[in-house]
Protein backbone atom coordinates (compact mmCIF):
# COMPACT_ATOMS: atom_id res chain seq x y z
CA UNK A 1 0.00 0.00 0.00
CA UNK A 2 2.75 2.54 0.79
CA UNK A 3 4.03 1.92 -2.61
CA UNK A 4 0.67 3.02 -4.60
CA UNK A 5 0.62 6.38 -2.36
CA UNK A 6 4.08 7.40 -3.41
CA UNK A 7 3.48 6.38 -6.61
CA UNK A 8 -0.10 8.98 -6.88
CA UNK A 9 1.76 11.47 -5.13
CA UNK A 10 4.40 11.68 -7.87
CA UNK A 11 1.35 11.91 -10.14
CA UNK A 12 -0.24 14.44 -8.28
CA UNK A 13 3.11 16.94 -8.02
CA UNK A 14 3.52 17.10 -11.42
CA UNK A 15 1.98 20.58 -13.18
CA UNK A 16 -1.21 20.47 -15.58
CA UNK A 17 -1.63 19.42 -18.69
CA UNK A 18 -3.96 22.48 -19.81
CA UNK A 19 -5.35 25.67 -18.12
CA UNK A 20 -9.04 26.25 -18.92
CA UNK A 21 -9.11 29.90 -20.06
CA UNK A 22 -11.80 30.30 -17.38
CA UNK A 23 -8.99 29.61 -14.60
CA UNK A 24 -6.19 31.62 -16.41
CA UNK A 25 -6.64 34.57 -14.51
CA UNK A 26 -7.29 32.64 -10.99
CA UNK A 27 -4.18 30.08 -11.83
CA UNK A 28 -1.81 32.71 -12.67
CA UNK A 29 -2.28 35.26 -10.29
CA UNK A 30 -1.63 32.62 -7.45
CA UNK A 31 1.46 31.26 -9.15
CA UNK A 32 2.73 34.69 -10.06
CA UNK A 33 2.14 36.08 -6.14
CA UNK A 34 3.84 32.88 -4.93
CA UNK A 35 6.66 33.02 -6.91
CA UNK A 36 7.08 36.87 -6.42
CA UNK A 37 6.84 36.44 -3.04
CA UNK A 38 9.50 33.37 -2.70
CA UNK A 39 12.01 34.74 -5.09
CA UNK A 40 11.71 38.66 -5.43
CA UNK A 41 10.36 39.50 -1.32
CA UNK A 42 11.26 43.27 -1.72
CA UNK A 43 9.75 43.98 -4.69
CA UNK A 44 6.58 42.14 -3.32
CA UNK A 45 6.62 43.38 -0.12
CA UNK A 46 6.65 47.11 -1.57
CA UNK A 47 3.84 46.30 -4.25
CA UNK A 48 1.58 44.06 -1.76
CA UNK A 49 -0.12 44.33 1.77
CA UNK A 50 -0.01 40.25 1.89
CA UNK A 51 -0.58 37.39 -0.51
CA UNK A 52 -4.52 38.12 -0.59
CA UNK A 53 -3.82 41.36 -1.90
CA UNK A 54 -1.67 40.38 -4.89
CA UNK A 55 -3.90 37.61 -5.65
CA UNK A 56 -7.06 39.97 -6.51
CA UNK A 57 -4.74 42.78 -7.79
CA UNK A 58 -3.12 39.95 -10.34
CA UNK A 59 -6.21 37.87 -10.74
CA UNK A 60 -8.00 41.55 -12.30
CA UNK A 61 -4.73 41.91 -14.08
CA UNK A 62 -4.83 38.61 -15.99
CA UNK A 63 -8.83 38.50 -15.93
CA UNK A 64 -8.75 41.65 -18.27
CA UNK A 65 -5.84 40.28 -20.42
CA UNK A 66 -7.93 37.19 -20.89
CA UNK A 67 -10.83 39.95 -21.80
CA UNK A 68 -8.86 42.15 -24.36
CA UNK A 69 -7.70 38.81 -26.29
CA UNK A 70 -11.27 37.51 -26.41
CA UNK A 71 -12.24 41.15 -27.85
CA UNK A 72 -9.91 40.84 -30.27
CA UNK A 73 -10.48 37.37 -31.73
CA UNK A 74 -7.21 35.48 -29.96
CA UNK A 75 -7.59 31.78 -29.75
CA UNK A 76 -6.80 30.60 -26.28
CA UNK A 77 -4.48 27.25 -26.02
CA UNK A 78 -4.75 25.23 -23.08
CA UNK A 79 -1.69 23.33 -23.17
CA UNK A 80 -0.02 25.94 -24.04
CA UNK A 81 -1.40 28.12 -20.84
CA UNK A 82 -0.15 24.91 -18.81
CA UNK A 83 3.53 24.70 -20.03
CA UNK A 84 3.75 28.25 -19.16
CA UNK A 85 2.09 28.08 -15.96
CA UNK A 86 4.66 25.27 -15.15
CA UNK A 87 7.76 26.49 -16.90
CA UNK A 88 7.08 29.75 -13.65
CA UNK A 89 6.77 27.74 -11.10
CA UNK A 90 9.56 25.04 -11.97
CA UNK A 91 12.24 26.77 -12.45
CA UNK A 92 14.53 28.05 -9.51
CA UNK A 93 14.29 32.01 -8.11
CA UNK A 94 17.08 33.08 -10.76
CA UNK A 95 15.09 31.49 -14.03
CA UNK A 96 11.94 33.51 -12.60
CA UNK A 97 14.11 36.27 -12.19
CA UNK A 98 15.59 36.79 -15.74
CA UNK A 99 11.90 36.02 -17.33
CA UNK A 100 12.61 32.01 -18.59
CA UNK A 101 9.05 31.41 -17.94
CA UNK A 102 7.88 34.34 -20.73
CA UNK A 103 8.80 32.93 -23.83
CA UNK A 104 6.39 29.87 -23.16
CA UNK A 105 3.55 32.92 -21.80
CA UNK A 106 3.90 35.02 -25.27
CA UNK A 107 2.55 31.92 -27.19
CA UNK A 108 -0.60 31.47 -25.23
CA UNK A 109 -2.91 32.85 -27.79
CA UNK A 110 -2.80 33.07 -31.24
CA UNK A 111 -4.39 36.25 -32.89
CA UNK A 112 -4.85 36.59 -36.78
CA UNK A 113 -3.91 40.43 -36.70
CA UNK A 114 -5.49 42.86 -39.86
CA UNK A 115 -2.89 45.78 -40.64
CA UNK A 116 -3.33 48.52 -43.55
CA UNK A 117 -1.08 48.38 -46.22
CA UNK A 118 -0.02 50.38 -48.64
CA UNK A 119 -2.91 50.80 -50.51
CA UNK A 120 -5.48 51.67 -47.49
CA UNK A 121 -6.70 47.50 -47.88
CA UNK A 122 -5.88 44.74 -44.64
CA UNK A 123 -4.17 41.82 -45.07
CA UNK A 124 -2.74 39.79 -42.47
CA UNK A 125 0.09 40.79 -40.34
Amino acid sequence: MRRITVVLGLVACGGPSEIAEADYAESFARAMCDRLHECARGTFDTTYFSLSDCHDQLEQQFGDQVQAQDDIGCDYDAEKAATAYSDMLDGSCEDFYKGRYLPAATNIWSCDILVEDEHGGHGPG
